[in-house]
């Protein structure tokens, strides 16, 4: 059941599969120079993986297989795998042979097999048994009938199911036995208790619930762009790291202070003590983040670091949602926690981890090859290059004037950048509540706000030849790269969609692109909604269309702002705002039906038609036997009965309370009676006589039993 399974898969994926998943990851991936190097470099640890034969699943199937064969060799050799009962065949004889070719058959065999001739042969007596089988199976009548019937000339044969065990588990079945209650018994707990000790400190994310609690406390003080990345290196995920040559890392923490970051690591606050892989990590980030050149002793540590970018990214936005905000409880109550502010904060440092830069470098910094040069001929007056985005827009030759000193390889490079560039539109409709009759917002509902995040992405058409003043060699190999490199994308890379590869070179791991969308109170930056878009969530035109629920404050005005950010660029972030009213919330009127109560009113109308008709009766019938010429009866004769049914609500409202009267007289009646039984009670203790005609009780118990 399992073996079989498994081995097919991995046959499929050692094929097939492994080329099929490198040919869909090469239609999204980025196609620039550091990210094709990345995708070798983790191509070829795949590789090293699938032709690793020592690994545990491998060795598994191997082992499964060489079960299989020994078990199915030990079936074949036991006694109990036999072939049919034929008797022509154990006695070497056609089907179509004589009474005389049988007996001599049997004859001949028997002598053959016989166990006197064969001494200490079992084989040779069980060959005996057969031949003698066989020969009453086809001579002597009873037998002959019964192989017939059962296939056998001993008649039907009781069969039993057991299960087959080796002989060794029969012969040692106790010491056995021992050993499987020893593993169920302690093994297994063991196994339990050591894999949640190891892992009970951790949440499902697999973050550290210290390194969780940390950024409560880290997030709750500050959101400054260097206390966030002071507490990213300071998670407990990174408490294994070993210390390395202190010498090395003094020179580059002199590298970091004269490159500028003295400030920044001046100004950083840390909220716990200062362990030892601390100060080194916050040193590798900032240099990372500065850009000032890893060397290759630290690289491997960079590494570890920038490969828990998401999960600790994802784990700060959490641990923001968990502080209460009680400014907001007059607005909305206790249901909203956290800061919009400080969890797009969180987001954003994750985006600067991605693309290698510090808080306040410009967007375009994030190109390939973009250096100081570039930046300052974008921002001239002539060009007003200001963000990625004017930069996106350009066409080819606009780009070319500006990368004049880039060569043709940098600039296929940052063609490629652009062609995987997002850029997103948000479409958010109006809040609303899901009910038929009234859709409108009002105190206290559970309102939702429909939104469509578009992501789109560069066109193929901007790709042509780059026209440049250049000797004639090096205008022919540029305009053959060009070509070729459209050409290559025009045809593997899909356009749009949000399931690509993103630009990260200076990550380790694959990685792609998740898009948060955050829908924010603007006056009391309060989230009300959070959502996590991954590449399955859109369709294949690159569109997402889902609703953020939340609940609705006090009644008034509000502004809201939905936020699309993307988590591995810097500048791709789009927002909408929202204007609408709260109304205020609905009460209970007469008007407004929870239930049908049309068959109560009809019930009602028929039982006031009941009592009329019914009192009409009593007073005609009362008039007729007292033969009374004035005509009046109890209740005030016919002429008032015939008033009071056509009066309506009125004549039904009085025959209501004439009942209560009778109800309460009827009550006052039943007290009345029962003060006299209590009367006479105490006037017969009085008289001192019991049910014996003697003095039961005395003055003093009778005063209290009153």
């Amino acid at each position: 059941l399992v073996t079989v399974p498994w081995t097919i898969v991995k046959i499929w994926k050692l094929v097939k599969g492994r080329d099929q998943e490198e040919k869909e990851n090469l239609r999204q991936r980025c196609g620039c120079r550091k990210c094709q190097e990345k995708a070798q470099t983790i191509a070829k640890q795949k590789k090293k993986s699938y032709n690793t034969w020592a690994r545990p699943s491998n060795i598994f199937v191997f082992v499964s297989w060489i079960l299989i064969f020994l078990l199915l060799r030990e079936i074949r050799k036991s006694p109990s795998f036999k072939a049919p009962f034929d008797p022509f065949e154990i006695l070497e004889i056609s089907k179509s042979a004589s009474d005389k070719e049988i007996k001599g058959a049997y004859r001949r065999l028997s002598k053959l097999t016989h166990p006197d001739r064969n001494p200490n042969n079992p084989e040779a007596a069980e060959r005996f048994m057969q031949v003698t089988k066989a020969h009453q199976a086809l001579t002597d009548p009873v037998g002959k009938e019964n192989y017939q019937k059962y296939g056998n000339p001993d008649g039907p044969i009781r069969s039993s199911i057991n299960l087959a065990l080796p002989s060794v588990m029969e012969d040692h079945g106790n010491l056995l036995l021992m050993i499987y209650l020893g593993s169920l018994i302690v093994v297994l707990p063991a196994f339990v208790v050591l894999w949640w000790r190891s892992n009970s400190d951790k949440l499902a994310t697999s973050i550290s619930v210290n390194t969780y609690l940390y950024f409560r406390v880290v997030l709750h003080a500050s959101s400054r762009w260097r206390d966030l990345l002071a507490a990213f290196a300071s998670a407990f995920e990174f408490e294994h790291m070993a210390v390395n040559n202190p010498r090395k890392f003094a020179q580059l923490r002199d590298v970091v202070r004269r490159s500028g970051a003295e400030a920044d690591l001046k100004q950083i606050r840390l909220y716990m003590d200062v362990k030892p892989y601390l100060s080194e990590n916050i040193l590798i980030l900032l240099a990372y983040t500065y850009r000032l050149g890893i060397e290759e002793e630290f690289q491997s540590r960079l590494d570890d670091l920038l490969g828990w970018t998401e999960g600790l990214v994802v784990a700060m936005t959490d641990a923001n949602r968990e502080e209460p905000r009680q400014d907001c409880f007059k607005t909305y109550g206790r249901t909203v926690f956290g800061r919009t502010r400080k969890i797009m904060s969180a987001i954003f440092l994750g985006q600067c981890l991605a693309q290698a830069m510090k808080e306040k470098d410009s967007s375009l910094l994030q190109i390939p090859g973009f250096r100081e040069t570039e930046l300052k001929y974008c921002n001239s007056k002539s060009n007003k290059v200001r963000n990625v985005h004017d930069f996106v827009a350009l066409d080819i030759d606009a780009r070319r004037k500006i990368l004049r000193n880039f060569s043709s390889d940098e600039f296929l490079d940052v063609n490629e950048f652009c062609l995987h560039f997002p850029t997103a539109t948000l479409n958010v409709a109006a809040p609303r509540v899901d009910d038929e009759i009234d859709s409108s917002v009002h105190e206290i509902d559970k309102a939702d706000v429909e939104v469509t995040l578009t992501v789109k992405r560069g066109a193929v058409s901007d790709r042509r030849p780059v026209l440049v003043f250049a000797p004639c060699f090096f205008f022919l190999h540029l305009y053959l790269q060009t070509e070729f490199h459209a050409k290559r994308s025009s045809s593997l890379i899909p356009l749009q969609g949000a399931g690509q590869f993103p630009c990260v070179p200076n990550l380790p791991d694959e990685k792609q692109e998740v898009w948060w969308v955050i829908l924010d109170d603007k006056k009391h930056d309060v989230p009300l909604a959070i959502k996590r878009l991954k590449p399955k969530d859109f369709d294949a035109e690159g569109s997402a269309t889902f609703k953020l629920d939340f609940i609705a404050g006090i009644r008034g005005k509000y502004e809201y702002v939905v936020h699309a950010l993307c988590d591995c660029y810097v500048g791709a972030d789009v927002y909408s705002t929202i204007k609408f009213t709260v109304e205020p919330k609905l009460e209970n009127t007469d008007s407004l039906k929870y239930f049908d109560t049309d068959d109560e009113s009809d019930y009602e109308e028929y039982n006031a038609e009941v009592e009329d008709g019914d009192e009409e009766e009593e007073t005609n019938s009362d008039g007729n036997e007292d033969g009374n010429e004035d005509g009046k009866a109890i209740g005030g004769g016919p002429a008032e009965a015939l008033q009071q049914k056509s009066s309506g609500k009125e004549g039904i409202d009085e025959l209501s309370s004439a009942e209560e009267d009778e109800e309460e007289e009827d009550e006052e009646e039943e007290e009345e009676d029962d003060d006299d039984d209590d009367e006479d009670q105490v006037d017969e203790r009085e008289n001192g006589r019991g049910p014996s005609g003697n003095v039961s009780q005395t003055t003093s118990d009778v005063t209290e039993d009153i």
